[in-house]
């Protein structure tokens, strides 16, 4: 059995598990694509989902089967934070996840991770927190020292920057060229290549339309989300806004 198929099958084996005995259950942290099949296997089950990942925004989230709406989530996920002295290190978001995936930590296990003003937020299953903030002790060239936090934080919001441009239509070629300020005929050659994603899914087709909020990366070039469509400009072009993430 592939790994999609194993997934498919374990999130309907979780949803039946809830809709047979009425109690919530949970699955490990799921990219946004993968959710969309938790969404689908709840249909299937006659049961509800509700995804969260420990704050608003989160991309990698735990997704809950229920029933009853009354119900207080036990969200089975906490987070760790260390701090350090960003005049002496420097870290990203690939240093923390490469310290973890060095510990033999599995992916499913781990949830966001936030890199903001020398603090690191590790979102992880309760299962493996405690080994986690007993091991992790250096990511890059920065010493850490995680303990749990007592509440799920406020993140920051994400770095960036906002941009307005004007397309001459929604497909992903002439949004992707906007975004990244490369011309249409690139844009097309990475997505052809398999370079580009939209909502995380592996897009193929120059044409694909898009619509607000979705979010583009392209392999190398780093991610862009699609924020706003505001409407047609005097010369029949459509206005967009962009964020560009750091």
């Amino acid at each position: 059995m592939d790994a999609e198929k194993s997934l498919v099958a374990r999130l309907d084996e979780l949803a039946r598990r809830c809709e047979r005995s009425g109690r919530e259950t949970y699955t490990r942290f799921l990219d946004p694509a993968q959710v969309e099949k938790a969404v689908w296997a709840a249909g299937r089950a006659g049961v509800r989902a509700q995804a969260f990942g420990g704050y608003p925004d989160a991309e990698r989230t735990v997704c809950r089967f229920f029933l009853d709406e009354t119900e207080v989530p036990d969200w089975p996920f906490c987070c760790l934070q260390a701090r350090w002295d960003a005049r002496y290190a420097s870290i990203t978001h690939r240093d923390v996840l490469g310290a973890l995936m060095g510990l033999g930590v599995v992916r499913e296990t781990i949830g966001d991770i936030v890199v903001r003003d020398g603090q690191v937020f590790v979102f992880a299953m309760c299962d493996v927190a405690d080994y986690v903030a007993a091991n992790l002790e250096r990511a890059g060239r920065a010493a850490l020292h995680f303990r749990r936090t007592e509440e799920l934080p406020e993140i920051p919001p994400p770095a960036g920057r906002l941009f307005r441009e004007t397309v001459a239509s929604l497909r992903l070629d002439a949004v992707l060229a906007a975004a990244y300020r490369i011309s249409r005929a690139d844009a097309s050659e990475a997505i052809r290549e398999g370079k580009v994603r939209v909502n995380f899914i592996e897009e193929m087709r120059p044409d694909a339309p898009l619509g607000a909020d979705a979010l583009l990366s392209v392999r190398g070039l780093g991610r862009v989300r699609l924020k706003a469509v505001d409407g047609p400009t005097r010369k029949g072009r459509i206005a967009i806004a962009l964020f560009r993430y750091e």
